[in-house]
């Protein structure tokens, strides 16, 4: 393709390494201490700018999110795509091809919307791991991705956040380091102190004691004392006195059975029993208004069969 360097990656670094561009994206992928990457070094030359999304072989390189003639520095507000991710292919809702994405999702969908993954990862009640099936806004529940959540009454977010709020992917995924007032770091989903290359931590093994740290990404959105508060949900109960993450009851991205993200861990990513059945083998969560609910399962030894919250 009339390039100039052997290794792929090498044809952005010319610029991109820390010489003509502004930010050094290099150096991101350099950095041993940013273990969650995108591994662009991985396969060499398997793009081509015609892939079909749903039976390319995988892999990921710089053209497969920016097409270096028509990419600019214009922010865009979700979920329209920036100016660094213009005229790149996407994959719509349902799987269909987009020529040029008009999306920031659609996007990512190339690789995150077609089929399962097969790296290791958490494994839940409903278990699909398909990105784009999770956004969907056909599903009872969903991060504000793809369009405005359904959950009007949702309460506890942080200014500027509202129900009316959309949010990108790379509000989670991004670059660890990237500060918007002083834009040092690049932005986006290069690599990250944090898996899988989130901003901010957000651990989600069973056992995790509470605290701004640990779960610093999802306080970036909610707020933290609302959301510990005594009598108004019960995570007070479980994230702080029994130790259960986020993670244990919400799926992030999305919920195909349930309102409020939940979609229940089974196992963790390390492969440790969660959340099971109770006796009778049921599992299931069944919202029954504002802040209520009640569930069926069996978590930490004890059996909710059911239990009801508040």
């Amino acid at each position: 393709r009339l390039l100039s360097w052997a290794q792929e990656p090498d044809n952005c670094n010319v610029c991109h390494g820390g010489t003509v561009a502004q930010k050094n994206v290099a150096a991101e992928f350099a950095n041993a201490a940013k273990f969650s990457r995108h591994p662009v070094d991985a396969l060499q030359w398997t793009h081509d700018p015609l892939e079909n999304a749903a039976s390319m072989p995988g892999h990921v390189t710089c053209a497969d999110c920016h097409n270096p003639h028509a990419s600019t520095n214009k922010p865009a507000v979700p979920p329209a795509v920036p100016g660094a991710l213009q005229g790149v292919r996407g994959v719509g809702a349902g799987g269909v091809p987009v020529a040029e994405a008009a999306f920031e999702y659609q996007v990512c969908n190339k690789c995150h919307g077609p089929r399962e993954p097969t790296s290791p990862g958490i494994v839940r009640a409903e278990p699909t791991r398909i990105v784009s099936t999770k956004i969907d806004p056909s599903n009872r529940s969903f991060h504000p991705i793809a369009s405005i959540g359904r959950n009007t009454t949702i309460r506890g977010l942080r200014t500027p956040y509202t129900a009316s709020s959309m949010i990108a992917c790379t509000d989670c995924h991004n670059n660890d380091e990237w500060n918007a007032t002083t834009g040092l770091a690049p932005r986006g989903p290069h690599a990250s102190r944090f898996a899988p290359i989130l901003s901010r931590n957000y651990l989600t093994a069973d056992r995790t004691p509470e605290s701004p740290a640990n779960y610093d990404l999802c306080y970036s959105c909610h707020d933290r004392g609302t959301l510990l508060a005594e009598g108004r949900f019960p995570h007070r109960k479980h994230v702080v006195e029994l130790q259960a993450p986020c993670a244990a009851c919400h799926d992030a991205h999305g919920s195909r059975q349930n309102a409020h993200l939940v979609n229940f861990m089974v196992r963790d990513a390390n492969g440790a029993q969660v959340v099971r059945a109770t006796p009778s083998g049921r599992l299931e969560y069944a919202s029954t208004g504002v802040g209520r609910g009640t569930c069926y399962l069996t978590c930490h030894g004890e059996t909710h069969n059911p239990i009801s919250y508040p």
